[in-house]
Order: structure tokens, then C-alpha cells, then sequence
């Protein structure tokens, strides 16, 4: 059996009024039936008939009309009850007669479903049409809009208190007040009502509580309260009120609470900013930096107060580090303490400050002030790191060390005269490898390797050459025993052949060589210059030389090996041929031939050192004199002799160090000056010396002194020539 459908077949005939009024008559008994809540008899494909004949016959705008008639008629009896309800209640009769209201235009709608698929011009679909008859004729009346703003205020404010039994009647309304919208203008009744009175008062509340919090003084508690103030109002709207209105209210928080007022925030000093940085509170600074943040500007101003913490704490070190003194003990201090204080604010910077740019640029720049405010911070990193290549692997695993060459790495690019802490830490460098007192070379290479990856290959040449030269020089001294083999001097005789480009060494440096180290010393000049290499020249360094030097002392009765530099053992060489025992000043510059300045370095560190080896005796006219002392005893066999370094001594030195590296800076300056002309041909001088400054800043900071006299010391030599017009304007000369 087959199934037919049935058709509905729409007869076009003009209807009669009388028809007319008939489906009407229907459509208002149906409507009137869902307004008063009481069962229908027809059936729903009857009603919708009924609006189906009348808009297909041209009455859908009169069908509109009626029914809008009875929307209004239905809402103006809400009114009146409505104004009787109590305040604490008034709310809750709202939304039972919005819910009722709703329910029956979701109703109606359904009825006239037809009438709204029709779509006839500038009519609006019943449901929006029921809920703009509700906002106008009864939510924006003059009494009943001011009662709906004045509850609403009343429940935030219980809110703002700590109240929360109305947060559901507040949700409530505000969902009813966005519901009435349709369209384009969704949130015209929700604005128009509440929202907008609403981010008036919150502005008015929030300035006169902010008022009264800064008149605490007390910084800790007033980010306490702003951090709990956006977190309750957030909490709050979104919750109760649109998510837009959260937004909005946020925006509003940060400008009265924050941005209107942070300077003064930031002036707070008890339990300031400063205390929470001097504590090392970690969680309270997380605290204001997430709570300040939120304003846009706030990040820099806030980084400037950390930058100044720190500057503070960096000025406390240079007083008692920056009087030139190079004592490894005051170096390895004052590094140290860098250092901390690096660590600490690097943590403040990651676990608080979540790794903001603005805070790290600032603590860069206070570093780099920290560091370039003592002018002889690279000597003092350089001493550090000499120390931790010499001892730090004893103490400390290859995880710690690196830890160590990585925050040194860091202090060092910070560092503005990269030139003056090559020369010294090449000169540590040469120590360490001549004396045999490197930790290990693994250790050094690593921190070389780090020192080329951040200046270039330039900066590190030198420094691995040293390394090849002791390589080289190994392998000399085994040719060289296997030759001489026995021992034929009856001491033991090593010999470090250096390039002299490579190495610090103190070219004036000469002396007397004793009688027996003379055929040694002649044998592998021999060797060296002749067999191994044709047309070298060796010259002997005894400032870096060492010797072991066996003495007998308590009468003959001890012997002890002296392990001592070859300028201290010439010395005490010079006294087995004293008739007396006596030398005065005079006559071992005559037997030893060690310059003045060396002697007196040498004959302090053994008459007045660690082991007192010789006795300084009256003065005798105006001459020191010099004695052994037979008395010396010690427990220990062998005995390493340290060298003292005079005040007298440090200061020429480091004043020889500087002049050397002015020098050097001279001839890089006008290296790189004429390496810019010979490329650009013609410069005016500001961009020539700025392109200068720039390419030579990997290294050092150039006075501009020194720039003008290098500029002119090549136009003297002329490499370059001045403009004929423009005298400011260089030529490059070929």
C-alpha cells in the first residue's frame, strides 16, 4: 500500500471583511488565551492557517499592528503592581515578570511564525518587537528605570563589602537587561539602564577609597589592596555582568588606581620598593610587578626604581675597591661581591619581573655603571678569573666552574676597556703556564673559548699562541735531553722558548747569570739556534725564569730546598762569595746586575716575606746591608718563596700597563682611520670619527682627545688631506 500526502492548495479570491475579521477574531482569542496563560481549544495548524490567509491577502501589516497593540497593552499593566513592590523585593518581581513576559512572547512568536517569515518591510520579528515594547514601555519609565539603577548600585556595593547573597539577583538582572535587546542594539537597554551609571560610580568609589588608602603611607599594603581590588571586581563582573563590562571596568581600575597615582605609589617608603629589593622578597615584588603592569608606562618607571636599587647597592662596593689598589685578595672581593649582587637582581628580573624587557635593559645599564665606575675593574675581573683558574677546579666541579666563566662572560661584555683586561689576563695567562700552576688546560681553553666567541678570533690570537709556544717548547726539551742525556750539569734544566709577540714580558729585565748555569744556557742556544732553527735569536727573560736552590742553615746543621724565582736566587747565590756575609745595596747591584727596582722587590720578599731567609742589618752611612739568616728554621723541607709585590713597584707597573695600552690604542685608532678613508674616500670629521667609535668600541671607549690627535697625526703624515673649501672634510690620500 502507498501513502499519499496531503497538499495544502492556497485559492487566490479576494476575501470578504467579514472573512477577515473572522481570523482575526481566532488570532486575538489565541493570543489573549497565551497572555492570560489558559489552554487553547484550536489546534496549532488551525492558528496557523489563520495567519497564513491573512498575510497571503495583504494583511500582514494590519495583523502587525493588532498584535503590537496587544504587546503594549499587556506590558502597561505590569507597571502599576510593579511600582508597589517593596525595595528589597523589587528586583525579583522584575525578572518573575520578564521570565512571564518572555514565556509568552517565545509563544506568540510561535503562533505567528508565518508573519515573521514573510518578511515585510521595516517590520520587526514579533519576539524583538515584544522584548522593545517591554524596554520602552516599562523598563525605561523615569520611576521604574531609577529603581532598577538604585537596587543594582545597592547590591555592589553589599558586593564591594563582602555581602555576596544578592550576586544572583545582580547575574539575574543583568541577563534580563541584555535579553531585551535585539539586533544592532543588543546592549542598548543593558548600557542605557545600568552599565553606564555603573562605570560612573565605580570611578567615584575607587578615587575616594584610593584617597584614603595613600593616606597610609604604606606601600606594601597599598599594592595589597589594588591587587585585591581588580581581583574582587573581576570576580564580580564576570560573574554577574557582561564580559564587556569586565573589560571595561579593568581598563577604568588601572586609571584610577594606578595610573593616576603611581608616582606617588612608587615615593611610598614604608615597606617600599627599596625593602622589598633589600629583603630579596621575591614573592612582594612578583606582587607590584603584576599588579603595576597593568598600566602601560608602569613597566618603565618601575624598572627605573629597580635600576636606582641597584645602582645604590653598587656604589656601597667601589669606595673601599677603586683607590688602584690590585691586591688579589681586595680584586677577588670586589668581583665576588659584583657577581652576587648580579645573581640576585638576574633572579629578581626572572622569578619577578617575568624577564620584561623594559627591567632587563634597565639592570644592564646598571651593571655596565656599576662596572665602568672603577677604572680598574678589567685588571680586577682579570685577578678573579686568574684565581679561579688556579684553584677553582680543587673546589668546585666543571658544572660550577663553567657557571662561573658564564656570569664573568657576561661582567666582561659589559666591560667598556676590553683592551686593558687582555693585556692583564694575558699576563695571569703567562703566570699560571710558566709557573705550571693552571688548574688544567681544558679549563683554560674553556674560558678562552669564551673570550673568542664574544670579541673574534683577533682578540684571542695571542692567547692561543701561548699555548702552541709551550707545546713547541716541550717537544725542544725532549730533542734536547735525548742529546745531552745523564744529566752532564749536574742540575736539572728546562727551558721554555717563548715568541716574544705572544707573551707580557719586561724587556729591560737583564742580570748576572751564575758561573754554573752558564754552559747549560750556552749548550741550548747552541741547540736552538743552530740544529733546531737557523736564523732565530734568543734572548734570556730571567724576570720569568724560577730556580731550586738547596741551603743549609742552622749551622750547617739543616738543609732546606728553596723553590724561588731566579732574581731571589742569584741574590742568595751572591752571599756564598761574602768574605763577611755582609753585601750592602750597593754591591749586589754590582754582583748580580738585576735592576735597582727588581733587586729591592726580591730582597724584600726574603728579608721580610713569608720565610725570612735574610736579615736586613743597620744602615751603614746610607747604604742598606744584607745578611743571611743562619738561624732560620721551618718544619717543612722545601719551601716555595713568594713574591711581595711593592706599593712603589704596583704603581709604576700598572702605570707602564696603561701607557703601553694607549699606545696600542693609538695604532688601532689610526689603523681603523684609514682603513674607513681608503673605503669611503671622502669624510666629513663627525661621521668619520662616529664610524670610528663604532668599529673600535668592541675593545675600548677612545677618548675624543685622543681621536682628534690621531686624526691629525695622519694628516701630518699624509695619509689623508683636508678639504680645499671644507676644512671639516678629509680626504683619503693613495
Amino acid at each position: 500500500m502507498s501513502r499519499s500526502k496531503a497538499q495544502l492548495q492556497y485559492l487566490k479570491v479576494e476575501p470578504s471583511q467579514s472573512f477577515v475579521d473572522k481570523q482575526w477574531e481566532q488570532l486575538n482569542e489565541v493570543i489573549t488565551l497565551i497572555q492570560t496563560r489558559t489552554k487553547c481549544t484550536l489546534t496549532f495548524q488551525n492558528i496557523y492557517m489563520c495567519c497564513y490567509h491573512l498575510v497571503k491577502n495583504r494583511r500582514g501589516e494590519e495583523l502587525y499592528n493588532q498584535v503590537r497593540k496587544h504587546i503594549v497593552d499587556q506590558v502597561t499593566t505590569y507597571c502599576e503592581p510593579l511600582k508597589q513592590v517593596p525595595e528589597e523585593s523589587f528586583l525579583r518581581k522584575l525578572n518573575h515578570i520578564f521570565k512571564e513576559h518572555q514565556e509568552v512572547m517565545l509563544k506568540i512568536r510561535d503562533v505567528l511564525i508565518y508573519l515573521d517569515s514573510s518578511k515585510l518591510a521595516n517590520m520587526t520579528p514579533v519576539y524583538d518587537l515584544g522584548m522593545k515594547i517591554f524596554t520602552d514601555e516599562l523598563l525605561c519609565k523615569v520611576d521604574i528605570n531609577d529603581r532598577i539603577r538604585h537596587s543594582l548600585l545597592r547590591i555592589v556595593s553589599q558586593v564591594r563589602q563582602g555581602e555576596q547573597t544578592e550576586k544572583p539577583i545582580l547575574r539575574e538582572t543583568a541577563d534580563m537587561l541584555l535579553a531585551v535587546g535585539g539586533g544592532s542594539s543588543k546592549r542598548k537597554a543593558y548600557e542605557d539602564v545600568f552599565e553606564r551609571v555603573f562605570l560612573e560610580d565605580t570611578i567615584r568609589h575607587y578615587e575616594e577609597y584610593m584617597r584614603k588608602l595613600l593616606e597610609s603611607q604604606n606601600f606594601e599594603l597599598v599594592i595589597s589592596q589594588i591587587a585585591r581590588t581588580f581581583t574582587e571586581e573581576k570576580d564580580m563582573t564576570e560573574s554577574c555582568m557582561d564580559k564587556n563590562t569586565s573589560i571595561q571596568v579593568q581598563h577604568r581600575l588601572c586609571k584610577v588606581l594606578i595610573e593616576n597615582h603611581l608616582g606617588e605609589i612608587l615615593n611610598l617608603e614604608f615597606n617600599g620598593l627599596k625593602t622589598l629589593i633589600s629583603q630579596n622578597n621575591i614573592q612582594g615584588l612578583q606582587k607590584v610587578y603584576k599588579t603595576l603592569v597593568r598600566v602601560e608606562d608602569a613597566s618603565e618607571k618601575l624598572s627605573k626604581e629597580v635600576e636606582n636599587a641597584l645602582l645604590r647597592d653598587g656604589q656601597g662596593l667601589l669606595p673601599a675597591h677603586d683607590d688602584g689598589c690590585n691586591s688579589p685578595v681586595a680584586a677577588i672581593k670586589f668581583v665576588t661581591a659584583v657577581i652576587t649582587i648580579k645573581k640576585r637582581y638576574d633572579n629578581i628580573l626572572k622569578t619577578a619581573f617575568d624577564d620584561n624587557t623594559f627591567f632587563r635593559k634597565a639592570l644592564l645599564s646598571g651593571y655596565s655603571n656599576i662596572i665602568n665606575s672603577s677604572k680598574n675593574f678589567p685588571e680586577l675581573l682579570s685577578i678573579y678569573i686568574d684565581d679561579r683558574l688556579r684553584k677553582g677546579e680543587k673546589d668546585m666541579s666543571e658544572a660550577e666552574l663553567d657557571e662561573i666563566f658564564d656570569i664573568c662572560i657576561q661582567i666582561f661584555r659589559l666591560t667598556e676597556d676590553k683592551d686593558i683586561f687582555e693585556h692583564y689576563y694575558k699576563s695571569n695567562l703567562s703566570k699560571r703556564l710558566l709557573g705550571s700552576k693552571s688548574v688544567s688546560d681544558h679549563a683554560e681553553r674553556n674560558m678562552i673559548g669564551r673570550l673568542k666567541s664574544e670579541c673574534g678570533t683577533s682578540f684571542t690570537y695571542k692567547l692561543e699562541g701561548m699555548f702552541k709556544d709551550m707545546k713547541l717548547s716541550d717537544d725542544a726539551m725532549t730533542v734536547f735531553a735525548k742529546k745531552h742525556p745523564g744529566n752532564p750539569w749536574g742540575y736539572e734544566f728546562s727551558v721554555r722558548v717563548l715568541t716574544s709577540g705572544n707573551w707580557v714580558w719586561d724587556r729591560s729585565a737583564k742580570c748576572n747569570i751564575p758561573p754554573v748555569l752558564r754552559p747549560a744556557m750556552d749548550k741550548f742556544t747552541e741547540f736552538y739556534c743552530t740544529e733546531k732553527h737557523r736564523g732565530r735569536v734568543l734572548t734570556w727573560n730571567p724576570a720569568a725564569s724560577m730556580m731550586d736552590i738547596d741551603g743549609w742553615f742552622d749551622g750547617f746543621k739543616k738543609k732546606h730546598t728553596l723553590v724561588c724565582s731566579m732574581y731571589q736566587g742569584i741574590i742568595l747565590l751572591a752571599f756564598n762569595g761574602a768574605p763577611s756575609g755582609i753585601l750592602t745595596m750597593s754591591e749586589l747591584l754590582e754582583l748580580t746586575g738585576i735592576p735597582e727596582t727588581h733587586l729591592k722587590r726580591s730582597l724584600f720578599s726574603l728579608h721580610h716575606g713569608k720565610y725570612k731567609l735574610l736579615q736586613k742589618l743597620p744602615k751603614e752611612g746610607t747604604e742598606d746591608r744584607y745578611m743571611v739568616e743562619d738561624k732560620f728554621t721551618s718544619k717543612y723541607t722545601r719551601l716555595k718563596i713568594p713574591q711581595v709585590s711593592l706599593k712603589e713597584a704596583s704603581v709604576s707597573a700598572k702605570q707602564a700597563t696603561r701607557a703601553s695600552v694607549e699606545i696600542d690604542r693609538r695604532y688601532e685608532i689610526e689603523a681603523c682611520i684609514v682603513r674607513v678613508m681608503k673605503s669611503r674616500k671622502r669624510l666629513d670629521h663627525s661621521s668619520l670619527l662616529l664610524e670610528v667609535v663604532q668599529q673600535v668600541s668592541n675593545r675600548f671607549s677612545p677618548a675624543p682627545q685622543l681621536l682628534k690627535r690621531c686624526v691629525e697625526h695622519l694628516l701630518d703624515r699624509d695619509y689623508l688631506s683636508r678639504d680645499e673649501e671644507h676644512r671639516n672634510v678629509y680626504h683619503y690620500v693613495p
